[in-house]
C-alpha cells in the first residue's frame, strides 16, 4: 500500500480498568473486580483528553501531536513500552476522526494506545538506510470486529474502506484469499488491507485477516485498525 510502517517494541496489553471522562463513580462487579464506565469500557492510567462520547460512540480525535496525556497512556512506569488501554467484554462503536477531514466508524473490543522511545536511529546493516527513526513513536492498534461468516468479513472491510475513501482493492483482495488460500501446514495469516498516510504524517492501515492453517468453516476473520504517528522529539 506504499505506506510507512514502524518497527514498535511490542504492546503490552494489559487491559485494567478506570473511568470514561465525564463518568460519575466506577461501576464494579464483584468484591476484586475491575472498574468499569457506564458504557463497559475498562482503562488504566490518566483520563485521556483525546476522547468524547456521542450518544453510544466513543469517539477519539486522533489529529494533531500524539501525547500520554492525549490518549491516556501511564508515562510514570518503568517499562520500555508506555501502555494505555480500553478494553470492553462486548464489541463496542467507535469513531477514529482523522486529519484531513476522514474519519471510521466501526465495532471494537480493545483499543490500545502505546509509545516508545528510541534514543539512536536504527539502520539498515547493508544500506545505511534509517528503518526507525530517533524519537518517541506512538501507534494504536484497534482489535475490532470478529466473525466467522466470510461473506459478513468482506462487507465488514468494504464499511471501512469506503468511509475512508479507499478503493475496494483490498475487498477483492480478500475474497480472493479466502476462496484460494488453505495450506494445513502454515499458520500464516492471509486477508486484505489497505491504508494511507494523511497531510500530517500519520499513517492509517484497515484489514480484514484470519490464519491460512483453518478450514473455511472453522476460520475467524477479524477486521481491524492501526495508526502510526510520526516519530516526535524525545522528551
Amino acid at each position: 500500500m506504499g505506506a510507512r510502517t514502524r518497527v514498535g517494541a511490542g504492546v503490552v496489553a494489559v487491559v485494567i480498568a478506570a473511568l470514561l471522562t465525564g463518568c460519575i463513580g466506577p461501576i464494579t462487579y464483584g468484591e476484586n473486580a475491575v472498574p468499569r464506565d457506564r458504557y463497559g469500557v475498562g482503562h488504566h492510567g490518566p483520563q485521556p483528553t483525546a476522547r468524547t462520547q456521542d450518544g453510544d460512540v466513543e469517539v477519539w480525535d486522533l489529529t494533531g501531536v500524539p501525547s500520554a496525556e492525549k490518549y491516556g497512556i501511564d508515562d510514570d512506569a518503568a517499562e520500555h513500552t508506555h501502555v494505555g488501554a480500553y478494553s470492553s467484554g462486548d464489541e463496542r462503536t467507535v469513531r477514529l476522526v482523522l486529519a484531513d477531514g476522514r474519519d471510521v466508524t466501526m465495532r471494537a473490543r480493545e483499543l490500545i494506545f502505546d509509545y516508545w522511545d528510541a534514543e539512536t536511529a536504527a539502520t539498515d546493516a547493508r544500506t545505511g538506510a534509517v528503518i526507525v527513526p530517533a524519537g518517541r513513536h506512538f501507534q494504536l492498534q484497534v482489535s475490532g470486529w470478529v466473525t466467522e461468516d466470510p461473506d459478513e468479513a468482506v462487507r465488514r472491510q468494504r464499511h471501512v474502506v469506503r468511509q475512508l475513501g479507499l478503493s475496494d482493492d483490498s475487498v477483492t483482495e480478500l475474497r480472493d484469499s479466502i476462496t484460494r488460500t488453505y495450506d494445513p501446514l502454515d499458520s500464516k495469516s492471509a486477508g486484505g488491507s489497505d491504508g494511507f498516510t494523511t497531510s500530517d504524517d500519520t499513517v492509517v492501515s484497515v484489514s480484514t485477516s484470519f490464519r491460512t492453517a483453518m478450514e473455511t468453516k472453522y476460520r475467524s476473520y477479524h477486521t481491524d485498525a492501526h495508526v502510526y504517528w510520526r516519530e516526535q522529539p524525545l522528551p
